[in-house]
């Protein structure tokens, strides 16, 4: 999964460091790292690398509908279903929806950042719809509020992996190599290097968490 949120770059210029076959840890190990922390992300937040969904099905109202994978980027293929809640009948009603704000086509996007689509023809009541669509972010327009949870989350995995063994700090000279908890905590203590990576990821979570609050209010 690495270049999915952050890459090695990202880490390096964060440290001021360049990982090798040589260092510690190893850029293959760096690499691993980035894994869990990508995969914890993805875990608690959902999946925002750039993917196709395909026949995702929602509910749409007159104000329009809300597509779950995000951020939208278009939509491939948008069907509305003319038949019944147990008789399904799929009508294609636009394809390629890609302007923002568009009234060229039967549907447009109004929110990339919440996945809002509006029709041009509303009906009264909810009827259900039937999406393709390209969503997410590249690696290098990936928000810096994500990349900082998922760095943050990599620097605790490079914390235990390498500092803690067997539920012990390694005095060995390995710490000294590392520098990681030097970089958080200017020198100190391998265990309070630690504890204020979980507050830098912790708060980095919470104002990720009160960004969407605000997309979805």
């Amino acid at each position: 999964m690495v270049d999915v949120y952050v890459s090695v770059e990202d880490i390096e210029i964060k440290l001021g460091k360049t990982f090798s076959n040589s260092t510690t840890p190893t850029v293959e190990q760096l690499e691993s790292y980035i894994d869990v922390a990508e995969a914890n992300f993805t875990e608690e937040f959902g999946d925002y690398s750039t993917g196709t969904v395909t026949n995702e099905i929602v509910d749409g109202q007159s104000f329009g509908l809300f597509l779950t994978q995000l951020p939208l980027i278009s939509i491939t293929t948008l069907e509305e279903n003319s038949g019944t809640l147990f008789e399904l009948d799929w009508t294609v009603i636009d394809t390629n929806v890609t302007t923002l704000g568009s009234d060229e086509n039967n549907a447009y996007i109004d929110d990339i950042n919440i996945g809002k689509v509006e029709l041009n023809n509303p009906l009264m009541g909810s009827r259900s719809y039937r999406v393709t669509y390209e969503k997410g972010y590249t690696t290098k327009n990936m928000p810096l509020n994500i990349k900082e949870i998922v760095i943050a989350d990599t620097f605790g995995q490079m914390f235990k992996s390498t500092l803690f063994k067997e539920g012990q700090v390694d005095n060995s000279e390995v710490i000294i190599d590392v520098e990681v908890y030097r970089e958080i905590t200017r020198g100190g203590n391998a265990f309070t290097g630690f504890q204020e990576i979980n507050g830098i990821l912790r708060d980095a979570k919470a104002k990720f968490k009160g960004n969407l609050k605000t997309y979805l209010m």
